[in-house]
């Protein structure tokens, strides 16, 4: 009777142990993983994107960047942050409401904003799933 209390008492323990230092992983989701097609264009169409490039003049006035994003399986949001150099200029939170979906930002680029931009794309979580690069050339 008292090697039967003592073998319950440990297989409590072990199962408290169990619960309390499994990684969190063991009983959540992978986290989803979206895949994303981007560029920098110049217009956006009938939700498609015009003239995709990575050279724009400096007269160009504004820019599009154009996201596709596929996978999510709940709605969700992506980010999209834009950089002159190395700093922060613009950041927007766009919506993703289905598995595929299509969604874009615009920035006015004023004629001495030259030289090196990109645009990360984040999902909800901050990670980075796109970085694009572009150069505003000095006409």
């Amino acid at each position: 009777m008292k090697q039967m209390r003592s073998f319950s008492r440990m297989a409590v323990v072990l199962i408290f142990l169990f619960l309390v230092c499994a990684p969190q992983t063991a009983f959540s989701q992978a986290p989803e993983v979206l895949d994303v097609e981007a560029v920098v264009c110049r217009d956006v169409v009938d939700r498609k994107p015009v003239g995709a490039d990575t050279n724009f003049p400096d007269s160009i006035g504004k820019l599009y960047c154009f996201s596709k994003i596929i996978g999510a399986k709940a709605p969700t949001t992506v980010s999209h942050v834009w950089y002159y150099g190395n700093a922060e200029v613009f950041r927007i939170s766009l919506s993703v409401n289905s598995a595929t979906w299509r969604t874009w930002s615009t920035k006015t680029i004023q004629p001495h904003e030259t030289d090196s931009w990109h645009v990360e794309i984040l999902d909800a979580s901050e990670n980075k799933l796109e970085v694009i690069n572009f150069q505003i050339l000095k006409q």
